[in-house]
Formats: structure tokens, sequence, C-alpha cells
């Protein structure tokens, strides 16, 4: 790996990477991944962000085929939108303690993702931020995470037990939708409103929430079998 291989302006601003190494550690005093900087490098295996980085761009990572491992700089602020959409061998992610926010499409088609560990730092999840992730079997929503957007775990389909915290309020459209092995949802009672197709093809779904709450209610309008915790 050669310093030439990096493209970098006003020595601090990584634009573009011209190598072709399997695996990479992104240069110190580096502070920000520009868009679509390492974006259909298909040989890249592995990738370590020191934490001299705090900014990165969207599409980042996208098409990166044979990415499976990468180290994230403990100063990253967010997960912009599409930063690792199609990394279809990422196999799991530790997302460190100052990320605030995942933005949309984050995780998108990343096949082979099983667990991510997310911090309670975060308070906001985008829209369809983990769709097709269909080997996800593990998640837990940050407890600052207060709607679970759009489409977020659509098509999850590895997913079986999901507990959502107290303080969760709003499950938008389609959020589990397409999860076919999502068997036991546990909802709080501070959930007042739950979008269209929420558990659409969630055929083995058993709703647990408490007796009288929203999600009682719900369970009964959609024909979903419901326990009182």
């Amino acid at each position: 790996m050669a310093s030439k291989d990096f493209v970098i302006l006003r020595k601090h601003t990584l634009v573009k990477y011209k190598g072709k190494d399997t695996h990479i550690v992104i240069p110190d005093g580096v502070k920000k991944i520009k868009e679509q900087a390492f974006w259909d490098c298909k040989g890249l295996v592995s990738v370590v962000i020191p934490d001299s980085v705090t900014e990165i761009g969207q599409y980042a990572f996208r098409g990166c085929e044979n990415l499976r491992s990468v180290t994230l700089s403990n100063q990253l602020a967010s997960i912009p939108p599409a930063m690792f959409w199609g990394c279809e061998k990422l196999v799991s992610v530790i997302i460190p303690n100052s990320v605030k926010e995942i933005g949309m499409f984050a995780f998108t088609y990343c096949e082979n993702l099983r667990s991510i560990v997310l911090p309670n730092s975060i308070h906001s999840i985008g829209d369809l931020a983990f769709v097709g992730c269909k080997n996800l079997d593990a998640i837990t929503i940050p407890l600052q995470v207060t709607k679970l957007s759009g489409g977020v775990l659509l098509g999850c389909r590895s997913l079986r037990t999901l507990v959502l915290q107290d303080g969760v309020t709003e499950i938008d459209w389609e959020a589990f939708a397409e999860c076919e092995n999502l068997t036991h949802v546990f909802i709080p009672a501070s959930v007042t409103k739950i979008g269209k197709d929420a558990f659409a093809h969630c055929d083995k779904l058993v709703i647990h929430a408490p007796h009288g709450s929203y999600a009682e209610t719900y369970a009964m309008e959609h024909n979903i079998k419901f326990s009182a915790e």
C-alpha cells in the first residue's frame, strides 16, 4: 500500500482510493472521507479508519462486494446514507459510541451481515437502513431511538426476536415487512402509532405488549397473534 494510492486534498480530505490492495489502513491525519471514495473497490477486504476521521460522505464504500471487516473511527459522528450499500460479504460491524445517527440505506443489501452493535448514543436510524440484510439475526435498538423508520429492517428474514425499548413511540411503514421468520416482537406501551404494512408477510409473528396498549389494538385489527405482558 503506497501513499500515492490515496488522493488526498489539503492534507486531510481523502477524495479517492486508486490502489488495488485488499487490506488498507487509511493514513492518520485524514479528517474527512469524501462521498464515493471507495466506490466499487471490489478487491477490498478490510479497511481501518483512524480516529482522526470525523466525517464520511455517502456511498463511500458502496459496491465493495468483498469487504468483510471495517474498523471505524472512534470520532465518527454519523454513518452516512448508503455507506455500505451492496457490501454483501460484510459480516459484522461495531459502531463506536461517537455515532449519533445512521443514514438511510446505510447497510442496504449487506446480505451476510449477521450482527451489528448499535450504541445508545444513536438517536436516529434512517429509512431502509438495513433493507435486505437477509442474514441479520440479532439487533438491539438503542434507548434514544423513538421512531422505527420506514422499511428499516425490511426483508431481514433471519431475524426472529426483537425487543423494543420503552420510549419508542412510532413504528413506521414496512419497518419489519417480509421478516418471514420474525416470531416475537415485544412492543412497549409507549408506542402509539404503527404504520402501513409494518409487519406485512410476518406470518409467524406474535406481538407481546401490555394489555390495553395500542399494540394490542393493532394486533387484533390485523389478525396478528397477541400475548399480554
